[in-house]
């Protein structure tokens, strides 16, 4: 009995060994991944003031959904529904610890910053054992898929004559292997349009798109002044913002991207007609396998 006890503390210590083992690879890995999403995101996305003060910052973005394909409306509360959609993805216990080191408010559309994230990943790291490990593979999944929309998105700004920011262009696409085949790949896209200015009122009239494929040039092109968004013309009340979803397709094999502008005007009694760019947004398609070698 006495050296089958032995054998068990042993087993024991080798099992706990080799799981802080895999705790500390997997800290390190969730460290790294943050860096490296919140690098990208600074090159395609927006954050509010935070980064005007030099702060790293990692911000939450639900996925591009197909389902929303030809649909558009105004939008009064992103920030609160893409922390609760984001936030469904993670460990409740991760997700809890976030909330509490923000102070009780969501990570909302400015996300979360670099910092806090760290934090929280060191304390959830000091737990050990298999929840710890579990929860860290949840995590490095979801912020995969964070990098993943970022390497997918840009953002445009749009300023007055006098230099003040007028509209904040947000875009995103998806491939969507589903429907994408031998001869085509089809991409959903979404696209969020923010009035950040204080007094302005402006109207969205028509659309001008250039869609290119990375060997072939351009691929299609809708003209400028097309009418409106998926049959709409919204009106930006100042801080108001309108959000909807379409897609494309490109020949198969291949990537591009898609760019153009929004033909806007102001609403006042001396409006003004301008474009406001977008993109290049990345239409990113997996590459086919490589042809077997002879």
């Amino acid at each position: 009995p006495g050296r089958r006890s032995t054998r068990s503390r042993r087993g024991r210590r080798r099992g706990s060994g080799w799981m802080a083992a895999v705790g500390r690879t997997l800290y390190r890995a969730l460290l790294k991944e943050l860096r490296e999403l919140s690098a990208v995101q600074a090159r395609t996305l927006r954050c509010g003031c935070a980064e005007a003060r030099g702060e790293a910052w990692v911000k939450v973005r639900t996925p591009v959904s197909s389902s929303n394909w030809g649909m558009g409306g105004y939008i009064r509360r992103r920030r609160d529904s893409d922390s609760v959609r984001w936030e469904r993805l993670l460990p409740e216990a991760v997700a809890r610890a976030v909330w509490e080191a923000r102070g009780g408010r969501a990570a909302g559309g400015d996300g979360v910053a670099l910092s806090v994230l760290q934090g929280v990943a060191r304390e959830a790291f000091r737990r050990r054992g298999a929840e710890a490990v579990e929860d860290g593979f949840r995590v490095l999944r979801a912020l995969g898929e964070q990098r993943a929309i970022a390497q997918s998105s840009m953002t445009r700004v749009t300023r007055t004559l006098d230099g003040d920011e007028l509209l904040v262009v947000e875009a995103s696409s998806r491939y969507l292997a589903e429907v994408s085949g031998h001869r085509k790949s089809v991409f959903v896209y979404r696209v969020y349009i923010q009035n950040v200015h204080a007094r302005e009122v402006v109207r969205l009239h028509g659309r001008h798109w250039t869609i290119r494929h990375d060997d072939l040039g351009v691929h299609a092109e809708i003209a400028p002044g097309s009418p409106g968004v998926v049959g709409q013309t919204p009106v930006l009340q100042p801080g108001q913002a309108f959000q909807y979803s379409s897609g494309t397709d490109l020949p198969f094999p291949g990537s591009g991207a898609m760019e153009g502008s929004f033909q806007m005007a102001t609403i006042s009694d001396t409006p003004r007609r301008f474009d406001a760019p977008i993109g290049p947004i990345p239409l990113r398609a997996p590459q086919p396998p490589a042809p077997p070698q002879p």
